[in-house]
Protein backbone atom coordinates (compact mmCIF):
# COMPACT_ATOMS: atom_id res chain seq x y z
CA UNK A 1 0.00 0.00 0.00
CA UNK A 2 1.05 3.53 -0.79
CA UNK A 3 2.75 5.29 2.00
CA UNK A 4 2.61 2.04 4.44
CA UNK A 5 6.17 1.23 6.04
CA UNK A 6 5.00 -2.32 7.54
CA UNK A 7 1.58 -4.81 7.79
CA UNK A 8 0.82 -7.17 10.16
CA UNK A 9 -1.25 -9.58 8.54
CA UNK A 10 -3.08 -12.12 11.72
CA UNK A 11 -3.67 -15.12 9.79
CA UNK A 12 -4.25 -19.23 10.82
CA UNK A 13 -3.30 -20.58 7.77
CA UNK A 14 0.31 -21.87 7.20
CA UNK A 15 -0.64 -21.67 3.52
CA UNK A 16 -1.43 -17.63 3.83
CA UNK A 17 1.36 -17.19 7.02
CA UNK A 18 4.45 -18.13 4.21
CA UNK A 19 2.75 -15.85 1.54
CA UNK A 20 2.51 -12.94 3.80
CA UNK A 21 6.10 -13.23 4.75
CA UNK A 22 7.01 -13.56 1.07
CA UNK A 23 5.29 -10.80 -0.02
CA UNK A 24 7.12 -8.51 2.38
CA UNK A 25 4.42 -8.70 5.54
CA UNK A 26 4.59 -9.50 9.02
CA UNK A 27 2.49 -12.55 9.73
CA UNK A 28 1.17 -13.29 12.92
CA UNK A 29 0.33 -16.46 13.61
CA UNK A 30 -3.62 -15.93 15.01
CA UNK A 31 -3.33 -19.69 16.77
CA UNK A 32 -0.51 -18.68 19.53
CA UNK A 33 -1.85 -16.18 20.44
CA UNK A 34 -3.01 -12.21 20.52
CA UNK A 35 -2.80 -9.82 17.59
CA UNK A 36 -3.23 -7.04 19.93
CA UNK A 37 -0.22 -8.12 22.65
CA UNK A 38 2.08 -9.22 19.54
CA UNK A 39 0.93 -5.65 18.19
CA UNK A 40 1.91 -4.07 21.40
CA UNK A 41 5.20 -6.50 21.68
CA UNK A 42 6.58 -5.30 18.68
CA UNK A 43 5.36 -1.30 18.37
CA UNK A 44 5.35 -0.74 22.17
CA UNK A 45 2.03 1.42 23.41
CA UNK A 46 1.13 4.95 23.85
CA UNK A 47 -0.99 6.82 26.52
CA UNK A 48 -4.02 7.55 24.62
CA UNK A 49 -5.02 11.25 25.52
CA UNK A 50 -8.07 9.94 28.01
CA UNK A 51 -5.15 8.15 29.92
CA UNK A 52 -5.45 5.16 28.59
CA UNK A 53 -2.91 2.58 26.72
CA UNK A 54 -3.36 2.01 23.03
CA UNK A 55 -1.65 0.05 20.39
CA UNK A 56 0.92 2.37 18.57
CA UNK A 57 -0.83 1.63 14.87
CA UNK A 58 -2.77 4.25 12.61
CA UNK A 59 -4.91 1.99 10.73
CA UNK A 60 -6.73 -1.45 11.52
CA UNK A 61 -8.15 -3.24 8.30
CA UNK A 62 -10.60 -5.47 9.21
CA UNK A 63 -10.33 -7.82 5.86
CA UNK A 64 -11.81 -11.13 7.81
CA UNK A 65 -14.95 -10.33 9.42
CA UNK A 66 -14.28 -12.17 12.30
CA UNK A 67 -16.22 -11.24 15.82
CA UNK A 68 -14.63 -8.95 18.09
CA UNK A 69 -11.88 -7.84 15.67
CA UNK A 70 -13.72 -3.84 16.01
CA UNK A 71 -14.35 -4.37 19.51
CA UNK A 72 -10.18 -5.11 19.84
CA UNK A 73 -9.67 -2.04 17.95
CA UNK A 74 -11.80 0.17 19.76
CA UNK A 75 -10.49 -0.68 23.31
CA UNK A 76 -6.88 -0.28 22.46
CA UNK A 77 -7.24 2.68 19.46
CA UNK A 78 -4.26 5.34 19.26
CA UNK A 79 -6.27 8.56 18.90
CA UNK A 80 -6.57 9.56 15.22
CA UNK A 81 -6.24 6.28 14.25
CA UNK A 82 -8.53 4.80 11.27
CA UNK A 83 -10.61 1.17 10.95
CA UNK A 84 -11.15 0.20 7.58
CA UNK A 85 -13.68 -2.14 7.36
CA UNK A 86 -13.45 -4.35 4.09
CA UNK A 87 -14.45 -8.12 5.15
CA UNK A 88 -18.65 -8.31 5.80
CA UNK A 89 -20.27 -9.57 9.22
CA UNK A 90 -23.29 -9.09 10.41
CA UNK A 91 -22.88 -8.96 14.21
CA UNK A 92 -24.09 -6.21 16.27
CA UNK A 93 -20.99 -4.02 17.35
CA UNK A 94 -21.41 -1.69 20.68
CA UNK A 95 -19.54 1.36 19.91
CA UNK A 96 -19.18 3.88 22.60
CA UNK A 97 -19.37 7.45 20.43
CA UNK A 98 -17.28 9.16 23.86
CA UNK A 99 -14.68 7.06 23.00
CA UNK A 100 -14.62 7.70 19.25
CA UNK A 101 -15.52 12.04 19.76
CA UNK A 102 -12.50 11.44 22.47
CA UNK A 103 -9.86 9.96 20.30
CA UNK A 104 -11.25 11.29 16.82
CA UNK A 105 -11.40 7.93 15.31
CA UNK A 106 -12.29 7.32 11.81
CA UNK A 107 -13.99 4.22 10.48
CA UNK A 108 -14.27 3.71 7.10
CA UNK A 109 -16.43 1.62 4.91
CA UNK A 110 -14.40 0.33 1.45
CA UNK A 111 -17.40 0.85 -0.99
CA UNK A 112 -16.83 4.47 -1.91
CA UNK A 113 -14.28 4.10 -4.83
CA UNK A 114 -13.72 6.59 -7.00
CA UNK A 115 -12.92 6.97 -10.83
CA UNK A 116 -9.32 7.99 -9.73
CA UNK A 117 -8.95 4.53 -7.12
CA UNK A 118 -9.95 2.50 -10.39
CA UNK A 119 -7.58 3.60 -12.27
CA UNK A 120 -4.81 3.21 -10.01
CA UNK A 121 -5.92 -0.48 -9.05
CA UNK A 122 -5.73 -0.95 -12.73
CA UNK A 123 -2.64 0.75 -13.58
CA UNK A 124 -1.17 -1.70 -10.50
CA UNK A 125 -3.06 -4.49 -11.93
CA UNK A 126 -0.93 -4.03 -15.35
CA UNK A 127 2.74 -3.54 -13.54
CA UNK A 128 4.67 -6.33 -13.92
CA UNK A 129 6.11 -5.79 -10.16
CA UNK A 130 2.36 -6.46 -9.00
CA UNK A 131 3.48 -9.95 -7.70
CA UNK A 132 -0.44 -10.89 -8.80
CA UNK A 133 1.47 -14.81 -9.95
CA UNK A 134 1.61 -15.49 -6.04
CA UNK A 135 -1.09 -14.12 -4.61
CA UNK A 136 -3.79 -15.87 -7.99
CA UNK A 137 -3.41 -19.61 -6.91
CA UNK A 138 -5.94 -21.53 -9.69
CA UNK A 139 -7.81 -20.03 -12.31
CA UNK A 140 -10.83 -21.35 -14.08
CA UNK A 141 -12.62 -21.13 -17.45
CA UNK A 142 -15.95 -20.05 -16.55
CA UNK A 143 -17.55 -23.27 -17.57
CA UNK A 144 -15.95 -24.70 -14.55
CA UNK A 145 -17.53 -22.02 -12.09
CA UNK A 146 -18.80 -25.04 -9.51
CA UNK A 147 -15.27 -26.96 -9.65
CA UNK A 148 -13.51 -22.76 -9.06
CA UNK A 149 -16.07 -22.03 -6.52
CA UNK A 150 -14.80 -25.91 -4.44
CA UNK A 151 -11.31 -24.86 -5.06
CA UNK A 152 -11.83 -21.39 -3.43
CA UNK A 153 -13.25 -22.69 -0.04
CA UNK A 154 -10.59 -24.97 0.51
CA UNK A 155 -8.27 -22.55 2.47
CA UNK A 156 -5.31 -25.01 2.95
CA UNK A 157 -4.66 -25.21 -0.45
CA UNK A 158 -6.00 -21.72 -2.52
CA UNK A 159 -5.22 -18.14 -1.85
CA UNK A 160 -7.75 -16.53 -4.68
CA UNK A 161 -9.35 -18.49 -7.69
CA UNK A 162 -9.99 -16.55 -10.72
CA UNK A 163 -12.77 -17.08 -13.39
CA UNK A 164 -11.19 -16.78 -16.92
CA UNK A 165 -13.60 -15.34 -19.16
CA UNK A 166 -11.96 -15.87 -22.99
Amino acid sequence: AKGVEEVIVSEIKDNRLALIKELGGIPFDARTGNVIDFVKEKYGTLVGNMGEETIDVDIVIDAAGYDGVMEEYLANAKTLSRYVIVALNSSNVPVVPLYVLAKGLTILGSRGYTAQDIKEVIDSLRSPDNQLDKIITHVYPIDKVQEAFDKAIDANNAIKVVLAYD
